[in-house]
């Protein structure tokens, strides 16, 4: 992106068009913005409950550090999870998009199963909020993984593009095309045919007046040599003609 000065002075970027295509998912956007919103205020509630929880149920002292430590492995993970989700799709990087992926299978899915079924002392209102989190997170997972997919495929075929445009250009090696069966066509053993360019068919017509020149050139200069080397009609009959001393008698 270039600036460009424009009459008043200020310099403002300029946009360059490219025929790139966009593989960015909108719905997978969609998907993080909300989810993160809901992750905000299910993580603020849920703390709060457990908080309440610690102080007022007398539930096993090993379900408590276990559903404490499981919180705390969420909470750390989920900003991660939204943060390679926003740039992954956005910058259309893959291997931000992958570990999108990663974190929502591993631990957000089983983090989130055990505090939607198997916690102790388990409220209406937590079962269904965490639910609800698990739906989502479920849904950003499959929905990533179709994005990651076609990115991939996005920046494979614009790679092979690439390759194509810069056939014979700087040494680049032209492409070979393969048949069905992934190997290289046979060779043929007849030269393939050119077609006449125009600067050919400009060279071919020099030559041929220049030919034509140095014909004509050699004709008038045969002639002349004739010409030339012709002996006069007197001189032949002077030799011709026998001196009178030596007539016969």
């Amino acid at each position: 992106m270039e600036p460009a000065t424009h009459p008043g002075g200020s310099r403002q970027p300029k946009l360059i068009m490219t025929h790139t295509q966009m593989a960015a998912s909108l719905l997978l956007q969609m998907l993080l913005y909300y989810s993160g919103l809901f992750s905000l205020m299910w993580g603020i509630i849920t703390a709060c409950i457990m908080a309440w929880k610690w102080d007022n149920l007398d539930d096993a002292p090993v379900f408590q550090y276990i559903t404490m430590v499981v919180f705390v492995i969420w909470a750390v993970v989920e900003p991660l999870r939204i943060w390679f989700g926003f740039v992954g799709n956005l910058k259309e990087k893959v291997p931000q998009l992958a570990a999108h992926c990663l974190l929502n299978v591993f631990p957000q899915i089983p983090v989130l199963i055990y505090l939607a079924a198997f916690q102790p002392s388990l409220l209406p209102f937590e079962r269904v909020a965490n639910v609800i989190q698990l739906l989502l997170v479920i849904v950003s997972a499959g929905v990533g993984f179709a994005t990651t997919r076609s990115l991939v495929r996005n920046q494979t075929s614009q790679f092979y593009l690439n390759q194509f445009e810069a056939d014979g250009v700087d040494g680049a090696e032209p492409m070979i095309p393969l048949t069905a069966f992934g190997t290289p066509p046979p060779a043929s053993s007849e030269p393939p045919a050119r077609s006449a360019s125009g600067a050919d068919l400009v060279h071919s017509t020099s030559a041929a007046s220049v030919t034509s020149a140095d014909t004509a050139a050699a004709r008038a200069a045969a002639r002349s040599s004739a010409r030339s080397s012709a002996v006069p009609l007197d001189t032949l009959n002077a030799l011709n003609t026998t001196p009178p001393g030596l007539r016969r008698r």
